[in-house]
């Protein structure tokens, strides 16, 4: 037999263009020559490569190719008619659809005792198990071979699992007979054996190429072996390594980039030493030592020991090799996008990013686009992720969520909807969250009183539209399960109908079409679903559906995963996402076999993906100018650098290299720190506006006078900006709104029961707040434990009122307003006030009780005046500011706290029997003047919380005020600068 002709491309060349420059120096002298030539590719997008690699090297004059053929997509018709045994392939049915495959699977898991999920979670597992039938396919095994591994001999956990694929083993076939087809791998396969057995029959006699293709899968290693033995049969390998010795080549593992290699020297029966390099494929005085430093730093375990015999020439292998250590993955991926602008200022010069890491990827492009670059991402882009897949799914968020406000906000804001109004049902629908319903979304508009009410009006026509649009889905919804096709019509029509048909257009809305249309296609075969369950599988297909752009790119740069850059080649390589378990990615667990499950059965470990991975740094490892990243932490977390980098660092360790000298480069990114520096940080300080005398307040409530004299500057917001802080969306039901229906409904009671009380004075006052929270407008669910927690407001609330009335006779006035002219010689004020409650006995003495349901109160703070909301009510009643009622004395303060811990409540009490209730009442008139006189001097600031240890309860104005900024200077510094 003779030596089979092995050529190899080193590692480090552009692959492509030395084929296609060979492939025309050989066969290119006659066109009839040419295309007779046969080239066997990897795959479709190899088949591209090299196409465009022959027009370049034809510089665009019209060229007969040669036959380029992916090994993944055997040309069929061709084979039927040139072999005799024909009917073999056209007997072949036809590969079944992915999709329909996946469903079909789902349903066997879904069918399965020991599977409790919903259908979205068995999709989930049915891809990974399509995944697991192509690798038993692929390698070329028989699903009916698991029959022979022993249950017994794995864990409890792999036993049931295994149970499971004996099923399937059985049941599978039986279904791809029903359907009429068969597996994709399985079919690939049957076809590149009938290939081989073709050329093995009937030689063929014109020139057959196979190249770039290790022949890792056994039926294309049973291809190359043909080729070899054919007499005008080539191969030609991408990246051999010519310069390791035959010590590491015996001591190979898988995880070595060359294990490949020499597996497929195995096969095909082939030494080492046939392997040449490719006529004309010569490497550069530069390249030669990189392949060799490659050789070194990938060099096996066993022969290691040879480092300390590394020659100081190594050192030619670093140059235009340079690495990047960030501090994380924000300025990674802020150094490549400054690397790659550098590249583009030079004229033709062509650059790529070569990386496992799609989050990296993707902020690339983003830091890219701050330039005006849109960089050509050949992973594409998830659908899920494209603004229209985004709009598919708040769709049916909508409907799932039942039209929860932040649901139909997120839909209402989206670029594709063509709905109006949003602005009137943004503020329509702040505040907390409404019952889950489109009536509850009315109800919550109307009750609404913040708004106008033309924005009311507004908002309500709005929501009248999307209910008309929603109502296909709103049925589905209610009959709880539908069919799915049923489903895929109503999400089409709300779709078009929102988005005005616009949702169609461009690569993204091509794909979400194509998506849908394969949905139907396969409905009959999916099971009746929930909203729920659609919506989970709506979005999960949308996530495997993958966008890439056709035009509109940077045509010098590109992004590319490590499969796509083994053809590619580039002026300049960036080689990011170097760290373990990103490049190379770790080991997958396999949710169907275990290790040793696995190498029982047939099947590949799962190191055999680190070679691999091995192999793709080192092609693009030898190129002629290689920059490397990687972040040192990741998420927050530390990260370990990839273990070629650690093996980087032992050779030069040996070397007695300084790593830091020939190798770590900072230069782009002092430029990436050039770019965003801002100076040095000068804080400001603290706010201090002097309004004019016009501008200042001319009617404040008491309420606002605490907040005057703890944050001047928030009031100033308020008061002269006209500031008001809009509610959040969905906001828990706070302090705020439980206190004020507290107060409402305390009101009701002592409205009805003003003299004395019922016997069931508790359940009364219960059904009072039952009552109440009914009414609104918030979700029912979300009272619920505010409800548990009233009942023991109410015990406390009707035992105080009980003793109360024992021991007095009171009359009880709730929410009482009143209001007092303050004309003072600097300034004129109106202080206006709403009493929560004032009791009056008999002998004309008032009590004010201020209701709270949460805060900390203490007599001393009381009697001290720093809580002023009560005294200034009894001033205001000294001086007849409440209608109709004018009491000799006020005989106490209290503050009823109802929060429903402890006992249900607390009272804090200051009466006239523990301090001077009219010493009280002057200071603060006194202290009330000197405010007012202070604050009419156009000099006098509206300081930020000129006490820090005095803050008030709520500030809806700190991020104005930028506290956290000017705070930092320190006690000093504020001083100053009040």
């Amino acid at each position: 037999m003779s030596t089979p002709t092995i050529y190899n491309i080193p590692a480090g060349l552009p692959f492509a263009k030395h084929l296609a420059s060979y492939v025309l120096e050989t066969y290119g002298h006659d066109p009839a020559s040419l295309c007779a030539v046969t080239i066997l590719l990897p795959t479709r997008r190899a088949c591209r490569i090299i196409r465009d690699a022959f027009l370049e090297q034809s510089r665009g004059a019209a060229l007969m190719l040669p036959k380029l053929q992916a090994l993944g997509d055997i040309d069929e018709e061709e084979l039927a008619l040139s072999s005799p045994h024909g009917d073999i392939t056209l007997n072949l049915k036809p590969a079944i659809a992915p999709l329909r495959r996946q469903i079909l699977l789902a349903r066997l898991i879904q069918a399965h005792p020991s599977f409790d999920q919903n259908f979205d979670q068995a999709l989930l597992l049915a891809k990974a198990l399509s995944h697991f039938i192509d690798q038993i396919h692929t390698e070329n095994l028989d699903m009916a071979d698991l029959a022979t591994l022993v249950p017994e001999d794995f864990a409890d956990h792999w036993q049931i699992t295994l149970q499971f694929l004996e099923i399937l083993s059985h049941q599978w076939p039986k279904i791809l007979e029903e359907e009429g087809a068969m597996d994709v791998a399985q079919r690939r396969n049957a076809l590149l054996l009938a290939l081989n057995a073709l050329w093995q029959d009937s030689p063929p006699q014109c020139p057959v190429i196979a190249a770039g293709t290790t022949g890792s899968i056994p039926a294309t290693a049973a291809i190359l072996k043909t080729v070899a033995e054919l007499e005008n049969g080539q191969i030609i390998l991408p990246g051999f390594d010519t310069h390791i010795d035959d010590e590491s080549w015996e001591a190979l593992e898988e995880t070595h980039p060359q294990y490949g290699f020499k597996h497929l020297l195995r096969t095909i029966d082939a030494p080492k030493s046939a392997i040449q390099d490719l006529p004309g494929s010569h490497n550069t005085e530069q390249q030669t030592p990189r392949q060799k430093l490659c050789t070194e730093l990938m060099r096996p375990a066993s022969t290691a020991n040879t480092w300390s015999e590394i020659s100081p020439d190594i050192a030619k292998g670093f140059e235009n090799l340079e690495l990047y250590t960030c501090q994380h993955e924000i300025e990674e991926a802020e150094v490549i996008a400054i690397l790659l602008l550098e590249a583009l200022q030079h004229k033709d010069k062509t650059a790529c990013l070569i990386t496992p890491d799609r989050t990296l990827a993707q902020r690339v492009q983003i830091y890219a686009q701050r330039w005006g670059i849109d960089l050509d991402d050949s992973a594409g882009t998830p659908l899920s992720q494209m603004p229209e897949g985004a709009f598919l799914r708040l769709i049916t968020s909508c409907v799932a969520e039942k039209f929860s406000p932040g649901s139909v906000l997120a839909l209402l804001k989206h670029p594709l909807c063509a709905i109006d109004n949003i602005e009137a049902m943004d503020l329509a629908l702040r505040g907390s969250k409404p019952a889950q319903s489109l009536e509850g979304l009315k109800l919550h508009i109307e009750h609404n009183k913040d708004i106008a009410s033309e924005q009311t009006e507004q908002a309500l026509q709005t929501l009248e539209a999307l209910e008309k649009t929603f109502q296909p889905f709103i049925e589905l919804r209610d009959s709880e399960r539908a069919h799915f096709s049923k489903w895929i019509n109503a999400h089409l029509r709300t779709a078009e109908h929102i988005a005005q048909k616009k949702i169609w257009f461009g690569e993204a809305g091509e794909h979400a079409s194509t998506l849908f249309s394969d949905l139907l296609g396969q409905a009959d075969i999916m099971p009746e679903t929930t909203i729920a369950t659609y919506h989970d599988i709506h979005t999960n297909l949308m996530r495997g559906a993958t966008v890439r752009k056709t035009y509109g790119t940077t045509p010098r740069l590109r992004i590319l995963g490590q499969l796509e850059a083994r053809l590619i080649d580039a002026d300049l390589v960036i080689m990011s996402g170097l760290n373990e378990g990103t490049w190379p990615a770790e080991p997958t667990a396999d949710p169907w076999m275990s290790r040793p499950m696995r190498k029982e059965f047939g099947l590949p470990l799962p190191e055999r993906s680190i070679g691999l991975a091995a192999h793709d740094f080192a092609q693009s490892f030898c190129t002629p100018h290689v920059i490397m990243t990687r972040a040192e932490k990741l998420g927050g977390a530390p990260t370990v650098p990839a273990r070629w980098l650690q093996r980087l660092d032992a050779v030069m360790l040996a070397a007695k290299l300084d790593g830091k000298e020939i190798l770590h480069s900072h230069r782009a990114q002092h430029w990436a720190k050039a770019l965003d520096h801002a100076g040095d940080p000068k804080p400001v300080s603290r706010p201090a506006p002097t309004p004019g005398p016009d501008q200042r307040p001319k009617r404040l409530s008491v309420t606002k006078i605490e907040e005057w004299l703890r944050d001047p500057y928030a009031l100033y917001a308020n008061k002269v900006l006209k500031l008001q802080a809009l509610d959040q969306i969905e906001t828990p039901i706070d302090a705020k709104i439980k206190g004020t229906l507290l107060h409402a409904i305390l009101e009701d009671f002592m409205a009805a029961h003003p003299k004395e009380l019922p016997n069931n004075a508790q359940q009364k006052l219960c059904a009072i707040a039952q009552k109440h929270v009914k009414r609104r407008s918030e979700n029912p669910e979300d009272w619920h434990i505010w409800l548990k927690r009233f009942e023991k407001i109410a015990a406390f609330f009707v035992a105080q009122e009980q003793q109360r009335r024992k021991e007095r006779i009171f009359t009880h006035i709730s929410e009482l307003k009143g209001e007092w002219v303050i004309n003072h010689e600097q300034a004129k004020l109106t202080l206006s006030g709403i009493a929560d409650r004032i009791d009056l006995d008999a002998l004309g003495h008032a009590q004010l009780i201020d209701y709270k349901s949460g805060g900390q109160f203490t007599k001393k703070s009381l009697s001290a005046g720093e809580y002023p909301q009560l005294p200034l009510e009894a001033l205001m009643l000294q001086q007849k500011a409440f209608p109709n009622i004018h009491p000799e004395t006020v005989s106490a303060l209290e503050y009823w706290m109802l929060n429903g811990s402890g006992q249900g409540g607390k009272i804090t009490r200051c009466t006239n029997d523990e301090i001077d209730m009219q010493e009280l009442i002057e200071n603060t008139q006194q202290n009330l003047m000197t405010l007012i006189e202070s604050f009419s001097q156009k000099e006098t600031p509206y300081l930020s919380l000129p006490r820090p240890d005095k803050v008030p309860r709520f500030n809806d104005y700190l991020h104005l005020a930028r506290v956290q900024e000017w705070s930092v200077l320190g006690d000093e510094d504020t001083s100053e600068a009040a």
